[in-house]
């Protein structure tokens, strides 16, 4: 169990995303998916609901109907997270989406709020409501050799999510703008620095990550990403 301040960072990006204008909508997507890879325990709930889960047909069901949307109600908080990433990527366009499936038919009522009031409340009240307690419970002390054990795992595991997410990005991308190797050598690369991080060999994650950056060419988007590997490694 955890208390609301253990995921205060991921519930004030939604409350940021409810709360916003259309306008602000890219920026606000942005924060909410680096809260999810910054804030450990709601990554691990969105990847536990990701288990056997095909978002893509998840999708196709439910976007099948101009006029509404169908979202899985055992599956929502996967399904939510894969649609942020899908729109973040540009593999979904988001004033599309509004227009057909969250027509608004009241003055007061915009399409982005009911877009916000179908997916991101019920996000974030289903991961709050999975993770923390009525009441915040003690934390027992712990060793100074368990608190390092903990922290490195948890440094691992925020590594990993990053690492993942930018060979996702990367492997939507028809191609790298003016990256100096193909697409394909690009993707053995992040899958080498994903094994790295995976096994534990950290004496090769920076070299690696700082070969992809200087290999990334144009894409500001990707050395961003990789960049946030970076910044974890230096705190």
């Amino acid at each position: 169990m955890y208390a609301k301040e253990d995921i205060e960072e991921f519930i004030v990006a939604c409350d940021n995303m409810i709360n916003s204008k259309f306008i602000l909508v890219d920026k606000r997507i942005g924060e909410v998916l680096k809260s999810v890879a910054t804030t450990k325990p709601v990554y691990n709930a969105i990847a536990e609901n990701m288990i056997n889960f095909n978002f893509n047909g998840a999708w196709t069901a439910a976007t099948s109907k101009n006029g509404e949307i169908y979202v899985p109600e055992d599956k929502l908080i996967g399904f939510v997270f894969c649609m942020l990433k899908a729109i973040n990527d540009g593999k979904i366009n988001i004033n599309e989406l509004l227009v057909k499936h969250f027509p608004s038919g009241d003055e007061k009522r915009s399409s982005y709020a009911i877009f916000c009031e179908t997916t991101i409340l019920p996000f974030k009240q289903q991961l709050i409501e999975k993770l923390c307690s009525e009441q915040k419970l003690a934390k027992p002390e712990k060793k100074s050799e368990q608190k390092t054990e903990n922290l490195d795992l948890q440094i691992s595991e925020r590594l990993l999510f990053l690492a993942k997410d930018a060979k996702t990005y990367a492997a939507g991308l028809r191609r790298i703008k003016a990256c100096p190797i193909t697409k394909q050598e690009y993707l053995d690369l992040l899958n080498l620095l994903i094994l790295a991080i995976d096994s534990g060999d950290h004496k090769y994650i920076k070299v690696l990550t700082q070969t992809l950056i200087a290999l990334s060419g144009k894409d500001k988007e990707l050395k961003q990403r990789l960049g946030g590997i970076i910044e974890l490694i230096k705190e």
